[in-house]
This record gives C-alpha cells, structure tokens and sequence, in this order.
C-alpha cells in the first residue's frame, strides 16, 4: 500500500474513532441532563454542537471514497487536498468550525504514522 492509499485508510480510521468519542461525549451529557446535574439549555447549546461535529466529519467522510489517488503526487498533496476539502465542506454546508482543530490533529497524527514518526 503506497503512502497515499495508507493516509487515506489511518485518516478514515481516525475520524471514525473521533466520531464515536463525541457520541459517546454527547451520550455523557444526555446523562448529565437526566440526573439534574446539567440544565436543559446547557445540554441543548452542547448537544448542538457535538451534534455538529458528528455531522461535520461524517460529510467530509463522504469525500474519501470517489477520490481518485492518481489526482495527487504524494501523501503531503494529498494532505492539502484533505485540509481543503474539509473546509469547503465546512463553508458549503455551514458548519460551525469547533471540528476544524479537532479535524487537523486527526489528519496530522495519521501523516505522522504513515512517515513513522509515531
């Protein structure tokens, strides 16, 4: 597997994983509203945007499985590509920008294990 195809496959991994501990952070807080411990209007302001968060990688998600990896050179242009396309994602469809650091952090840890500096 070429450095691209791996990028693609550690970054997808890794989004997937991110999408299950906000789930599970949005399943914390559905808790905390139960026992009293949150009000109703902080779990809805929470809840919203971890709700949008989810919503934001699973449609940049949607982006991985077309892409042609004869289009780009290597795993650096690839990367760019990635970081690009998240935010069209993130513009197009008006996401609020809480996933971005998130996002880039998941993207940097899957080009650090493809470089083997993990």
């Amino acid at each position: 597997m070429d450095k691209r195809a791996k990028l693609l496959k550690l970054l997808t991994i890794e989004l997937e994983d991110l999408v299950e501990d906000v789930e599970q952070l949005l399943s914390a807080h559905e808790k905390r509203l139960a026992s009293g411990e949150i009000t109703n209007y902080v779990y809805q302001e929470n809840a919203a945007v971890l709700k949008n968060e989810i919503s934001c990688i699973n449609e940049f998600m949607k982006e991985i499985p077309g892409f042609d990896l004869s289009r780009v050179a290597d795993e650096m242009e690839l990367a760019e590509w990635i970081k690009e396309t998240f935010q069209q994602v993130q513009e197009e469809h008006c996401f609020s920008h809480a996933a971005e650091a998130i996002f880039m952090r998941k993207l940097g840890k899957a080009l650090g294990y493809v470089h083997g500096t993990f």
